[in-house]
């Protein structure tokens, strides 16, 4: 699952730079939630555009995530893979989706989804909106981190939904939304609370993807909203790193 886009209704957007929605993008939604209007881009994800949509219907809001028409990868020499890549994605986060639906978990519902952006003009998903608030300053830090744990020991007990292979890592290396324990507190309390240990191979893995980009992509998800330290990011993974090596003896 990719990271969370930051659904803060008191958020506020520059109409100027309100996107427009294309007509095959209208076109493929009339039928589904009628005629709508764009409220905001979402801010806090790096794969794509994220719209909230306003439905004249006045039924609840949508959101629509879009993918990009081409997309660099150094990685692929091949064209295609570009494609490959974003249709492959759209169907994993649709099957997520739909392996949290009626689980009680704070997740929007998938309302619809074109892979290939055949229908819509580009990769594009739909779901319904969530109303919330990304917190990246907590008052209480250490609260904050205990319901971080919570929640993903809530998120790991939902079963694993069948998944294609995965381009960026092997589909025998991956956990079901496991990996996001790189905070040694939240990894100290989410081992608590589930009783179980994380195995520290799967945090390697992506702690050792690493890479100049971060510093980078970071601040894009980040958006503004706190400060953030790319010079010392490096220093803090590889001090991550040497704790995950520690537990794993």
């Amino acid at each position: 699952m990719p990271p969370p886009e930051d659904h803060d209704p008191d958020q506020a957007t520059d109409p100027s730079r309100i996107p427009a929605l294309d007509p095959a993008l209208r076109s493929w939604l009339a039928p589904m939630v009628g005629e709508v209007s764009v409220v905001r881009s979402l801010v806090g994800g790096i794969t794509g555009q994220m719209l909230q949509l306003r439905r004249a219907d006045g039924e609840a809001d949508i959101v629509v995530r879009r993918w990009p028409a081409e997309r660099d990868h150094a990685r692929d020499e091949d064209p295609s893979g570009d494609s490959r890549w974003q249709q492959g994605m759209v169907r994993r986060e649709a099957v997520g989706l739909e392996a949290l639906r009626g689980t009680g978990l704070p997740a929007p519902a998938l309302i619809a989804a074109d892979p290939d952006g055949s229908a819509s003009g580009r990769p594009t998903t739909v779901t319904t909106f969530l109303p919330g608030r990304v917190e990246l300053s907590p008052p209480d830090l250490r609260s904050w981190v205990r319901s971080l744990a919570e929640m993903l020991v809530r998120i790991h007990a939902v079963p694993p939904p069948e998944l294609a292979a995965c381009e960026l890592w092997a589909s025998s290396d991956l956990r079901w939304l496991e990996g996001d324990h790189e905070d040694p507190v939240a990894l100290e309390d989410y081992e608590q609370i589930a009783g179980r240990r994380v195995d520290p191979a799967a945090d390697l893995q992506r702690l050792l993807n690493f890479g100049p980009n971060w510093p980078e992509f970071i601040p894009l998800q980040v958006a503004g909203r706190a400060p953030v330290d790319g010079p010392g990011m490096a220093t803090r993974v590889r001090e991550t790193i040497m704790r995950t090596l520690r537990r794993a003896g």
